[in-house]
């Protein structure tokens, strides 16, 4: 018979079943159907007929893979109210289904005082999910607690923390349990409820809640260690020497809101910690405890934690090492900061480490690095830039070029120089930026750098030229105003401008005005300016294609139109195509259709 419900089993031969009240051919379903329809189907007729003799196989039912099967199984043995199956339907208060617990609750209720034993015991299972679904169900059936602890117990699984804080000591020992619950909402709540209670044998667990890995959990031991107040304070020390950094900062920001002097040495010592956020930590808890430094040196250290570099940079000579330690901290604002605070200071002392600080993997912190040497000017780091502006790494040499620009020391020129050949085009801006600085002998390298392949260098070697202030650069200057990229052509103006220049003729005085985007000057100037105008439709700035094609339209010349309706096709094709290029190009277009 077993053969034939194996080939023949679908949802018409379970019905049948049922009607015929075929127990033994639907546990046998129920047990071997390859289709959950046919197990789910099998749970339910089981159920609805109550035979007893199904409850080893609906129990079985209850691991099923399939939700649906496991939901009508639970039901089943509600109704069957077997009272051997309830220790299993407790533990299928876990289940990962919402309506499967909800199910089995259901069930558990069905089965009645049988049941309560169980439940009772599962309130102080490990999974919170059963612990609930057994609060739940005893809440069905009537139960009440027989004395504090199965209180607590049902407490804890009802999860009412406010309930709870209302027992007392009796509900300390098992808050503290819950501090190591597998789910972090009910150690956050533990910590909480403990908290209000403010029992002191929550200390220690509290200290270990510090190491949890969820933030709710540390900010809840936290704030309750700090409620429980004094006794905390000597294992809050402790915790200062933790290997945990998060713990030390959560001890330090506890201790600053606990009102004491005992843990000022402590917290002086964790200023020199080597996390940033546990030295800030410890500097608010001493401000917080409203402590002051005893000398310069714990002055300095408290400054340092703070990141107040603005006074460090006042205090001068007692802050130098501690700032020239700091350029190597692990966390790269700091040393940024540190560098520039020692570049305020001047002190000479700095200057090796500074340009050690050039090679930083942080750009910033180079940045700092090199103004810090420009701005202390020391003769002797110059020798020292210039073997990084040879060999170092890309950001060293551009640290070193910027550096030396500062320090504006002859003896650079040469090595910047060459530094205008550096395959790297940040190298070559910098360098042409400190040539501007040196003077004369810089202005025909300058020049050749006017071609350099990098826009950027260009318009720092124009702006360069206009800093040194050599003739000689006039003529390369006027050429540099038909350069490709408007910001190079506009630096060459600028830079024309300073050195006196004045247009020969209408063609340099409109790639000047072009150059300074004078369009209503170009207008103005009219038909001489439209062949030079047309290509700058194309440009690759937009407000410089809108500020052509505006010139254009006001000037009205019919030489335009074309140029005009093939650059409103180009724009409207562009991927980042801008709206105001577009409407400038059809209003010249209409201005000039209305003048013709």
């Amino acid at each position: 018979m077993g053969l034939f419900y194996l080939v023949k089993l679908n949802v018409a031969n379970v019905e049948e079943m049922k009607e015929k009240g075929d127990v033994k051919g639907l546990i046998n379903a129920l047990e071997s159907a390859k289709d959950p329809r046919v197990r789910m189907c099998a749970a339910r007729a089981l159920g609805a007929l109550r035979d007893k003799s199904a409850g080893t196989s609906l129990v079985q039912a209850l691991k099923d893979e399939e939700s649906e099967v496991r939901y009508e199984a639970a039901e089943a043995l509600g109704k069957i109210k077997s009272a051997n199956a309830a220790e299993h339907l407790v533990q299928a208060l876990k289940d990962e289904e919402r309506d499967v617990r909800t199910s089995v609750v259901e069930a558990l209720t069905s089965i009645g005082k049988p049941a309560e034993e169980h439940l009772v015991q599962a309130l102080e299972a490990n999974d919170s999910d059963i612990r609930m679904g057994a609060a739940a169900a005893l809440d069905k059936l009537g139960w009440q607690p027989g004395n504090d602890t199965e209180r607590v117990q049902y407490l804890l699984a009802k999860r009412d923390w406010n309930e709870l804080t209302t027992v007392g000591e009796t509900a300390v020992e098992p808050l503290i349990r819950a501090l190591e619950d597998d789910d972090w909402e009910v150690r956050t709540s533990a910590a909480d409820a403990l908290g209000t209670i403010g029992d002191a044998r929550a200390v220690e667990p509290l200290i270990l809640a510090l190491h949890d890995e969820y933030w709710n959990v540390n900010r809840a031991a936290e704030k309750t260690l700090c409620t429980i107040g004094e006794p905390a304070i000597e294992p809050l020390i402790l915790a200062l020497e933790d290997d945990d950094k998060k713990v030390r900062a959560s001890a330090a920001e506890a201790l600053g809101r606990i009102p004491n002097k005992r843990a000022f040495a402590s917290l002086v010592q964790v200023l020199s910690d080597e996390d940033v956020v546990v030295r800030t930590s410890a500097a608010e808890a001493l401000e917080k405890l409203n402590w002051q430094p005893a000398d310069d040196t714990e002055r300095v250290q408290y400054l340092l934690a703070k990141r107040d570099w603005k006074r460090l940079a006042r205090l001068g000579e007692p802050a130098v090492e501690p700032l020239i330690h700091a350029l190597r901290d692990n966390e790269s604002e700091v040393r940024k900061r540190a560098a520039e605070a020692l570049g305020a200071i001047g002190d000479k002392r700095a200057v090796e480490l500074l340009v050690q600080a050039l090679k930083d993997e942080y750009r910033d912190v180079n940045r700092s690095a090199a103004d810090a040497l420009g701005k202390i000017r020391d003769a002797n780091a110059v020798e020292l830039l210039i073997q990084a502006l040879i060999d170092g790494s890309e950001d060293v040499r551009w640290g070193a070029a910027r550096a030396l620009g500062a320090i504006g020391d002859k003896r650079a020129v040469e090595p910047l120089i060459q530094a205008l050949k550096d395959e790297e085009s940040d190298v070559r801006y910098e360098a042409a930026v400190a040539l501007g600085t040196l003077g004369e002998a810089a202005v025909e390298s300058l020049i050749q750098a006017l071609k350099d392949k990098d826009s950027f260098v260009r318009k720092k070697a124009a702006e360069a030229l206009g800093t040194i202030g050599d003739a000689r650069a006039i003529e390369p200057l006027i050429q540099a105003l038909r350069d490709k990229d408007s910001d190079v052509r506009k630096g060459a103006a600028v830079t024309l401008n300073k050195l006196g220049w004045k247009p020969s003729d209408d063609t340099e005085r409109i790639l000047y005005l072009i150059a300074r985007r004078d369009w209503k000057e170009l207008a103005r100037l009219g038909e001489p300016a439209v062949t030079i105008l047309i290509p700058h439709l194309e440009d690759g700035a937009s407000k410089v294609r809108a500020g052509a094609a505006e010139a254009l339209g006001k000037i009205g010349d019919g030489r335009a139109v074309g140029p005009l309706v093939r650059a409103l096709k180009d724009e409207k094709a562009r991927p980042s195509r801008r709206l105001t290029v577009q409407e400038a190009m059809e209003d010249a277009l209409e201005t000039i259709k209305k003048k013709g």
